[in-house]
C-alpha cells in the first residue's frame, strides 16, 4: 500500500496541467480540455540531515533547496533573487535576507560575476549546525525511544519506574526543540565546533549535560 502511495506521489503528483488546450470544434462549438502531463523528472535529492535540521528555518530550507535545484555540476547556481521570489511565493526581501543568513551559517557561499551573485553550495561535513543537529537526533535515539531508555538506563528504569520512564518521554516530546533551539543553549557550542571541531566528543558531552539541565528545570 504504501509503495503504491509513494509512486502515485512521484508518477502522478509531481506533474502539471496545461489549459485550456482547444480539443477539437464541431459545429461551429469548441471544445476544450486540461491537458496534464507527467512530471520529468525534476525531483530534487537533498541530504536527510540538511532536510531535518534543526538550526535551518523553514525559509532557509526552501531557499536552500531551491538553490541546490539551480546548482550545476561545479556546485555553483547562477540565478536571480527575483526569480527565486517568484518560484517560491515569497518576497525578494525574505529572499534576500535568507541567502545571507544561510551564507552565514555556511551553507553556502556568495560571490559576484560582474554584477551578479554567484551562489557556491558549501561542503557539508563539519558545518557546526549540521553536527549539532545530528547529536539532537541522536540524543532522541537514546533518550526517547522506549527500547533504547530501557537498554541504557537499566537502573534508573526500574527506580523510576514506567510512570517515570512515560515522564521523561513526554518531556523530551513537549520541550527538548524550545531548548535546544534557544540561542543561549546552543550558539556556544557552534563556536566550539567552529574553533575546535576534533574536540567533538567533549563538546557533545557539555552540550548533552546542558540539556539534561534545562529539561530538568522545566519539569519544577
Amino acid at each position: 500500500m504504501a509503495k503504491v502511495f509513494i509512486e502515485e506521489i512521484l508518477n502522478e503528483g509531481g506533474g502539471e496541467f496545461i489549459a485550456p488546450i482547444i480539443k477539437k470544434e464541431e459545429n461551429g462549438k469548441k471544445s476544450y480540455y486540461a491537458e496534464y502531463l507527467p512530471h520529468k523528472g525534476y525531483f530534487l535529492k537533498v541530504p536527510e540531515s540538511v532536510r531535518r535540521c534543526y538550526y535551518l528555518e523553514p525559509n532557509e530550507k526552501q531557499v536552500l533547496f531551491e538553490l541546490y535545484s539551480w546548482a550545476d555540476d561545479d556546485g555553483k547556481a547562477k540565478v536571480t533573487i527575483d526569480l527565486m521570489a517568484l518560484k517560491l511565493g515569497i518576497t525578494e526581501k525574505t529572499v534576500r535576507k535568507t541567502v545571507k543568513s544561510l551564507d552565514k551559517k555556511n551553507f553556502i557561499s556568495i560571490k559576484k560575476e560582474g554584477k551578479a551573485n554567484v551562489y557556491i553550495m558549501s561542503t557539508l561535513k563539519q558545518n557546526p549546525y549540521l553536527v549539532l543537529s545530528e547529536f539532537i537526533h541522536q540524543f532522541i535515539m537514546s533518550y526517547y525511544y522506549k527500547k533504547n531508555i530501557q537498554t541504557n538506563f537499566r537502573e534508573w528504569v526500574e527506580e523510576v519506574g514506567e510512570q517515570g520512564v512515560r515522564k521523561l518521554r513526554e518531556d523530551i516530546a513537549n520541550n527538548l526543540s524550545k531548548v535546544v533551539k534557544q540561542s543561549e543553549v546552543y550558539q556556544p557550542f557552534i563556536d566550539r565546533l567552529k574553533n575546535n571541531p576534533d574536540d567533538y566528543f567533549n563538546i557533545i558531552e557539555d552540550f548533552t549535560n546542558v540539556i539534561d539541565k534545562k529539561l530538568e528545570e522545566l519539569q519544577e
